[in-house]
């Protein structure tokens, strides 16, 4: 039985999360960390976050919107792993990575608020591209912690408005795949 630590967190804009990730990286050491809504380019991170020490690192992102990043620990996976944007991904919103016997994806969805149509088009070729990447992994365990502050602090984000989820950090454990 193979077990991983996958972390997936919609940091909404990696450059003002930098310190948050570097500090989460240090305590939990996920073996997959899977970001979305980056919100920069690869030539907009500081070096030491577009080269991460201890992970395989693949930063998929245009300046000011959408982006993905997949990072993979290098201790878990030795070997440098195939890193690919399907066909579908016109915005900088899929990223997957190849791995012995499974492969990953940090997706980040179009919320279809201005375009329902462009979104159901992503989706229909994410449940297509899904269907030809076997195995497809499953969590046993899903814990949820949130990375906002307390209600009626200062900088709560409306929750009410259209990608006002609060920001959080998703965190995975798995004993099979």
């Amino acid at each position: 039985m193979v077990s991983l630590t996958v972390l997936t967190w919609n940091v909404n804009g990696v450059r003002a999360r930098q310190g948050e990730l570097q500090a989460l990286l240090e305590s939990d050491r996920p073996d997959i960390v899977c970001l979305q809504e980056l919100k920069a380019a690869p030539d907009q991170l500081p070096l030491w976050l577009a080269n991460l020490d201890g992970y395989w690192c693949c930063w998929h992102g245009g300046k000011g919107y959408s982006g993905v990043a997949l990072l993979v620990r290098t201790e878990r996976f030795p070997s440098r792993p195939a890193y690919d944007h399907p066909a579908f991904d016109f915005e900088h919103r899929i990223v997957t990575a190849a791995l012995p016997e499974l492969t990953v994806a940090s997706v980040y969805v179009p919320n279809g608020g201005k375009d329902f149509d462009a979104k159901v088009r992503f989706l229909t070729a994410l449940d297509q591209f899904a269907a030809a990447a076997a195995p497809v992994w499953r969590p046993e365990r899903h814990t949820h912690r949130e990375r906002c502050p307390p209600e009626g602090a200062q900088g709560q984000r409306d929750r009410t408005a259209p990608g006002g989820t609060d920001p959080a950090r998703t965190r995975h454990r798995t004993g099979s795949r």
